[in-house]
């Protein structure tokens, strides 16, 4: 899904958020306590069909691996720099 906030021009076109749905009402993995728990936890992240509905929109991997691959490059350069004789 699009995430919302800031991007620049790349922001409309590229999938940067991350939606997980877990139907906490149907499911047969946990017990009835287990679930009651999780319901309590969760809080407004249920929703009326009993759904659990996680969104991540804060942790974009694509931006930080671009950052490094920049710092890389810049680190790359400086070493091609010339010799310095104090050290």
């Amino acid at each position: 899904m699009r995430s919302s906030g800031p991007g620049g021009q790349n922001v409309n076109k590229v999938a940067t958020a991350v939606q997980l749905r877990f139907d906490l009402a149907g499911t047969t993995l946990l017990d009835a306590a287990a679930k009651e728990r999780l319901r309590r936890l969760a809080g407004r992240r249920v929703t009326q069909d009993g759904a659990l509905l996680i969104v991540a929109r804060n942790h974009r991997t694509q931006r930080e691996r671009r950052l490094a691959g920049k710092a890389h490059g810049q680190k790359t350069k400086r070493l091609r720099g010339r010799v310095g004789w104090e050290d």
